[in-house]
C-alpha cells in the first residue's frame, strides 16, 4: 500500500465593503436629542456611521491591506483594492489574519472631499482600520468606511505674526522697533 501526500488547495476568501459620504442633517456642539443619521463624535455633531438611503458611494478610494492586526506589521499591496462606481470594492485573500485600512491624506486620495473625517470606523480609535480574521470557507463583509466632509467655514485656520525691521537684529520686537 502506497501512502500519498494529497496537497489540499486553500480557497481564497473573499472581503468586501463600501467607502460612503456619511451625511449629519445638523452640525455644531452635541446638546440634547441628534437628529436622525447623528452621532456625538469627540463633542461635536457628525454622521452615525451608518448607511442611509441616500448616501452616495464614493468611487476611485484606495483600501490598503497589511498583514496581522492593525496598525498591519507589513504592506501588502498586491492585495490593495479600489472602490467601484458605487463606492464598494471586494478582494480575494488566503487565509488569515489582515488589517484594511484607507489613508485620506495620500496625495492620489482626491475622492474624498477634504477636509473631512472617518465616522466609521471613528479615527480617533487608534488604530485606525479593521483587523479581519479570514478562515477558509468563510466571506468577510460589511468592511465600511463612512466619511463626513466637513461643512462650510466650520474648519478654519490662518497665519498670523508681526513683521517689523528688526534694528538690532536680536530677533526681539523692541520698542524702538516697527
Amino acid at each position: 500500500i502506497l501512502a500519498h501526500k494529497m496537497k489540499v488547495p486553500i480557497l481564497p476568501i473573499a472581503v468586501s465593503g463600501t467607502v460612503w459620504r456619511d451625511v449629519c442633517p445638523s452640525y455644531g456642539t452635541c446638546s440634547g436629542a441628534l437628529p436622525a443619521g447623528c452621532q456625538c463624535l469627540e463633542g461635536a455633531i457628525a454622521g452615525d456611521g451608518v448607511r442611509q438611503a441616500g448616501e452616495a458611494g464614493i468611487p476611485d478610494v484606495p483600501v490598503h491591506v497589511g498583514q496581522g492586526q492593525c496598525p498591519a506589521a507589513s504592506y501588502l499591496p498586491q492585495y490593495n483594492a479600489v472602490t467601484d462606481a458605487g463606492g464598494t470594492f471586494s478582494q480575494t485573500l488566503p487565509p488569515g489574519i489582515y488589517c484594511l485600512w484607507v489613508i485620506e491624506s495620500e496625495p492620489f486620495n482626491d475622492a474624498l472631499e477634504k477636509p473631512g473625517w472617518w465616522t466609521r470606523p471613528v479615527a480617533m480609535d487608534i488604530p485606525f482600520g479593521y483587523t479581519v480574521t479570514l478562515v477558509e470557507g468563510a466571506e468577510q463583509t460589511g468592511i465600511d468606511f463612512a466619511w463626513q466632509v466637513a461643512p462650510p467655514g466650520s474648519v478654519q485656520g490662518g497665519i498670523g505674526g508681526i513683521l517689523w525691521s528688526d534694528l538690532d537684529a536680536d530677533g526681539e520686537l523692541d520698542a524702538s522697533e516697527s
